[in-house]
């Protein structure tokens, strides 16, 4: 990595570029527009063939979400996911507690890796090209490279959850040709990826708020179907309640008189309220443990539901949702929510084999489609306090 010896106007058009992404920051909450403009911004003054935003899941694979290209130099990876060896978890460490950024020359057979140790101050530790991470630029026709790490403190998890881990993800320049990283494109790109945590953050508040926005409006509908009409709607407000969590389908139980309201697909059963007199046992014998929300994400493999699986045999439904519905001390019923299962697919960079470790790096980043059939939905956070409210 080279001391800078950037002319005056390589300087200012840093300076326009860094201005153009804040403002864009600040006036678009939208994540998506600000994450293909940041990387078409930092290719253009990079000069690059290729700059990417790569996106961390919860299990350490990754995807790339935004990405500019200048005029098909190197292949797309938009879209495409990469398995969580590609980059091994020491690696992510480093990104989160050195604040690692790393640039490679890969015909030099070089990587320098800078450190933040605080108070402005950097650490740079240069050394030989691991012979795997070599291989694996030439595979994908990379000479020369720049990883800069994303990191969110405030990150939520679908479920909303608050993060651990607080790598989000990574902002990558790729080139096709050797190229020399000066000090001043490393401090570029390095506050261009401080305003990219910033926007997400932003980013993540808006989605929280439009997610309660939603909830509020869903609470308020299904209350007025119950309160605010002659009679009380109960078939239609479960229908809402069902299709508000996702459902194909539900069941609303009210044990005084025995009255059963059902919509969408429904169990094949014996007697009409047989479900119900086993959600009656079952709760009796869970509810000291655990909360009054019962949340299966797959029937199947909860043992204690065997005495009921075979009802639910001949149908889609994978998920269960069971709340038992108590006013004061009085118990009213039961209310179950059914969640089918779901056929999966994701777009890969180059096929591999998801059950074993890579033992060397892949040869062809070429998309491979996986396609997984009778996957479960898991029920969220957020799913179960929408089902308490309601």
């Amino acid at each position: 990595m080279k001391e800078s010896t950037t002319a005056p106007p390589k300087q200012l058009e840093r300076e326009v570029l860094l201005h153009r992404i804040t403002h864009r920051i600040r006036q678009s909450l939208e994540l998506k527009e600000i994450l293909a403009t940041t990387a078409l911004e930092v290719r253009s003054v990079l000069g690059t063939d290729r700059v990417m935003v790569y996106r961390f899941r919860e299990d350490g694979s990754g995807k790339a979400i935004a990405e500019s290209i200048d005029n098909d130099r190197l292949p797309s990876l938009l879209g495409l996911s990469f398995p969580a060896d590609d980059i091994p978890e020491k690696a992510r460490e480093m990104f989160v507690k050195l604040r690692v950024r790393s640039v490679v020359d890969r015909t030099a057979n070089s990587i320098a890796r800078s450190s933040l140790v605080g108070e402005g101050r950097e650490d740079i530790d240069d050394r030989s090209l691991d012979p795997c991470h070599r291989e694996y630029l030439e595979a994908m026709g990379v000479a020369s490279s720049l990883v800069v790490p994303i990191l969110v403190n405030e990150e939520f998890t679908p479920d909303d959850r608050p993060r651990r881990d607080p790598l989000w993800g990574l902002l990558v320049s790729h080139h096709s040709q050797p190229r020399e990283i000066s000090r001043a494109d490393l401090e570029l790109v390095q506050m261009v990826a401080d305003g990219v945590s910033l926007a997400i953050a932003q980013s993540n508040l808006l989605a929280r708020a439009r997610a309660k926005s939603k909830r509020d409006a869903t609470i308020t509908q299904i209350a007025t179907l119950l309160h605010a009409q002659p009679t009380i709607e109960l078939s239609a407000a479960l229908e809402g309640t069902v299709k508000a969590l996702n459902g194909i389908g539900g069941r609303l139980f009210l044990g005084a008189d025995g009255h059963l309201v059902c919509w969408g697909e429904q169990p094949k059963r014996s007697r009409q309220s047989q479900l119900e007199e086993f959600w009656s046992q079952w709760d009796l014998k869970l509810a000291p443990e655990v909360d009054r929300i019962h949340a299966i994400d797959d029937i199947y493999i909860a043992p204690y539901l065997n005495p009921i699986v075979p009802a639910f045999l001949s149908t889609s439904i994978r998920g269960l949702l069971v709340l038992p519905l108590q006013y004061r001390q009085q118990h009213l019923g039961y209310l179950s929510v059914f969640r089918s299962e779901v056929e999966t697919e994701r777009l890969w960079a180059g096929r591999f084999n998801p059950r074993e470790k890579q033992q060397r790096p892949r040869q062809s980043f070429d998309t491979w489609r996986e396609k997984k059939n009778a996957q479960t939905q898991p029920w969220m956070t957020e799913d179960l306090e929408l089902a308490t409210a309601l």
